[in-house]
């Protein structure tokens, strides 16, 4: 499979290449891939602040979602491909992780990565309606470090004709690695979801391997708990600051006008 890196400057300007029509029309083809360009940048960038948004309140008041202390990094992709090319770019996504994660076990990356590809794959299944979003998140030790991985993964259909056989969807995608405050996290909550890296299929591991890694996670959950409660400075006692209304808005404001470019607004 191909598929192109939505890129102004990159592959995406060659489906236009072979376009087999008028300058006049060539040209307004140019500026709806722009404007897709712009609406896929503008999805990202509000992805980050959502991400950020829902990081900040993970485990605060009535949330039960995994605390974090602090977000480490962010990675980001956007795309456009034909529907024959959706599992390349879910391969794609997915082999961003060993670059982004250094350090984590290679067969417990590969559990993450396989459960990571069947959530962008599901994304690509729909074959109806406009949009879609996906979020993913998973948690696993990065050498002795706890982490939190969340992806945050959109598509939409472009309905440009002419551009159907490269440029059928656009999507964007951004991924967070934030550490885990182990001194609110239960172990028993932690554990249950560092199991579903174990249990795929595509660790190729045996029932005594699987028993392997849980003790080597219970060492280093419990060295990571021991030192959180030694450290005051590390526990959260402050919050991770949250996007302002204002930011929220704004980057919404830029998803309006690219859809509204498009033509696409509801």
């Amino acid at each position: 499979h191909q598929f192109l890196i939505f890129n102004k400057m990159g592959a995406i300007k060659n489906a236009i290449k072979s376009f087999d029509g008028a300058d006049e029309a060539k040209k307004e083809l140019e500026v709806q891939l722009d404007n897709m360009t712009a609406l896929a940048t503008a999805k990202a960038d509000y992805f980050e602040l959502v991400l950020k948004e829902d990081l900040a309140n993970a485990g605060q008041g009535s949330s039960k979602d995994i605390p974090v202390s602090f977000i480490i990094d962010y990675t980001r992709q956007t795309h456009a491909y034909a529907s024959s090319s959706a599992d390349a770019i879910a391969t794609t996504i997915t082999e961003g992780i060993s670059d982004f994660i250094k350090g984590g076990n290679d067969n417990v990356m590969k559990g993450v990565g396989s459960l990571m590809t069947k959530a962008v794959q599901l994304l690509f299944a729909s074959k109806e309606g406009n949009e879609d979003v996906s979020h993913f998140k998973s948690v696993f030790a990065e050498g002795r470090a706890l982490v939190r991985l969340d992806l945050k993964a959109w598509k939409r259909f472009t309905n440009v004709k002419s551009l159907s056989e490269s440029a059928e969807q656009i999507s964007a995608f951004v991924m967070c690695k934030s550490t885990i405050n182990a001194e609110t996290l239960d172990y028993n909550t932690f554990i249950q979801l560092y199991q579903n890296n174990l249990y795929e299929k595509a660790t190729g591991f045996t029932p005594d391997e699987i028993s392997k890694q849980l003790d080597e996670i219970d060492e280093i959950y419990k060295k990571f708990k021991d030192h959180q409660k030694s450290q005051e400075s590390v526990k959260r006692t402050q919050t991770l600051q949250e996007p302002s209304k204002n930011e929220l808005n704004k980057a919404m404001e830029k998803i309006n006008n690219a859809e509204k470019a498009l033509g696409w607004a509801q």
